[in-house]
């Protein structure tokens, strides 16, 4: 009785540190996106900003 309580604990252990291991995994592709998205909005950002000051160009 007492050796398949360890065993269960130690699956659990197991369980536990693989889930931890994709929980880490998940946050750091949160990272990636979120720093890509960040990324992304400033190249938009400078592209709408280029574009604006071409037509302020153009109509003057």
């Amino acid at each position: 009785m007492l050796s398949l309580a360890i065993r269960v604990l130690h699956l659990n252990c197991k369980l536990g540190r693989k889930i931890t291991k994709l929980f880490d995994h998940g946050n750091s592709i949160k990272k990636h996106l979120r720093s890509y998205y960040n990324q992304k909005r400033e190249i938009m950002r400078k592209v709408i900003q280029n574009t604006v000051f071409i037509e302020m160009m153009i109509q003057c």
